[in-house]
């Protein structure tokens, strides 16, 4: 067994896509049977050096961890390509739209798209998918999408679907690209190079389980599409190459600062003060005393969606230059909510301003948890009664968002405003299962019925 766990180790480092040939089941009995043959070895060990083999290795574990964190934010090669801010992204698109049909209401879609792994990154590109391929036209009105860890991914797949010439249904392509098991080689790498990292004193960035995650989406990306945008830079979407769309939509993927709690957005266009308490990327990654409008958020898709998507355990924090660290935007919303607001918020004030009247601001909230808040129960009630606040009260911030729409819409309603905000919501529906056991029965989160066409002729 011992030669085995070597040979495990040294294929799962080499091709850690490889995983997804064992499966995600036998990657676990795999793990355990590798850890009891090691385990058994530094106890036999032990006893005949007369020495805490075990713990002395936990305690270089610990001195090396101050060295060792090789979850390196990876990056891209710096292009000349502007980085407008919100406000001069929405001139432009308005020039585009008033051209086309000059006089006529333009809707202008802003989508937010809330946190929950696999099943929010196929629920949210199976949504727009339908939109999309029941009206061609909705791209050229999507302003902006907001992801939050596994909705980035959705958000990430279709926005790299757009610019692709020979796409039959955006829905099934998405839907093909993410139903592959993206779980199980990452599994693998944490349990085999990344956990050997943490008894190493230097980084090997290549063991990063979170890089791991990427290349699973990059194969994905290329075995459907050919091509290999999802491992290029992540502004290049947005560039200047020729590309099939006048339009592309803004990406605004959202991010939570480990060191202070703050929201942390990678996103194409340059943050602004109007996004209150939140951290540009760009800045985070470019050299101090670099001026804002020339830092750009250079790194490949793949890495905006990972740090996107971090939760700090199989997808780890991700490190920047300065060693501050991101995770998943949904330690602060997970909803997506709250960069949605702002940017429509501004937008409607933007428009008033240059007395703008034929823009008609449309939100679209993607959901994809259907379980609802529950009592809780007798088993271990005072250790719950410390857990459950911390877990309940992400919810409770993005149900908090979401209202803050409601308000705003009935507000602008009752005094005439405009543009008026739209909301409109897609939930996940399952009727059968719920929790673990759907995500075991059915792991690519495909339970639940689609109406998102209803929206395309809006």
């Amino acid at each position: 067994m011992a030669a085995i766990a070597l040979l495990l180790l040294v294929l799962f480092t080499i091709t850690p896509t490889a995983a997804q040939n064992f499966g995600l089941g036998t990657i676990l009995c795999l793990v355990a049977a590798s850890w009891v043959t090691f385990g058994g070895f530094l106890v036999y060990l032990s006893r005949i050096w007369r020495f805490p083999v075990i713990a002395s290795l936990l305690v270089l574990a610990l001195l090396f961890s101050f060295w060792n964190d090789n979850h390196i934010v990876r990056l891209a090669p710096p292009q000349e390509i502007p980085r407008l801010d919100v406000l001069k992204a929405f001139d432009n698109w308005y020039v585009l739209v008033e051209d086309q049909r000059r006089g006529e209401t333009h809707p202008l879609y802003i989508v937010a798209t809330e946190s929950g792994g696999i099943r929010a990154a196929y629920w949210t590109v199976a949504v727009l998918g339908e939109i999309q391929d029941k009206n061609p036209n909705f791209a050229a009105h999507l302003f902006a999408i907001n992801g939050v860890s596994g909705g980035s991914l959705g958000v990430a797949v279709f926005e790299a679907l757009l610019p692709e010439p020979n796409v039959a249904s955006f829905k099934d392509a998405g839907t093909e690209i993410l139903a592959q098991d993206f779980l199980s080689p990452a599994l693998a790498s944490m349990f085999y190079p990344d956990l050997l990292q943490r008894f190493l004193p230097f980084p090997i960035p290549y063991f990063d389980r979170g890089h791991t995650l990427e290349i699973g989406w990059q194969k994905a990306w290329r075995e459907r599409m050919h091509n290999d945008r999802f491992a290029q830079s992540f502004v290049d979407l947005w560039s200047a190459k020729p590309s099939r769309r006048e339009w592309m939509p803004a990406l605004f993927l959202n991010g939570t600062s480990v060191e202070t709690g703050n929201r942390i957005i990678t996103s194409n266009l340059r943050l602004t003060n109007f996004f209150i308490g939140a951290e540009d990327t760009a800045s985070k990654l470019s050299p101090r005393g670099s001026a804002l409008t020339e830092a750009g958020c250079y790194v490949p898709l793949s890495t905006a969606v990972q740090i996107s998507s971090g939760d700090g355990l199989l997808i780890p924090a991700g490190r920047f230059p300065d060693g501050s660290h991101i995770l998943s935007g949904t330690y602060f919303d997970n909803s997506g909510a709250t960069a949605a607001l702002e940017i429509a918020t501004r937008i409607k004030t933007w428009c008033a301003i240059k007395k703008i009247e034929n823009v008609n601001v449309r939100v679209i909230m993607i959901g994809n948890d259907p379980r609802k808040s529950s009592i809780q129960g007798p088993f271990m009630s005072e250790l719950m009664a410390l857990l459950y606040p911390f877990f309940n009260a992400q919810c409770s911030r993005h149900l908090r968002a979401k209202s803050n729409w409601g308000r705003a819409a009935a507000f602008q309603g009752r005094h005439g405003r405009a543009p008026v905000l739209h909301q409109g919501h897609y939930l996940l529906q399952v009727t059968q299962y719920s929790g673990a056991v759907a995500a075991w029965l059915d792991p690519f989160g495909r339970s639940g019925d689609s109406d998102a066409g209803s929206i395309a002729s809006q």
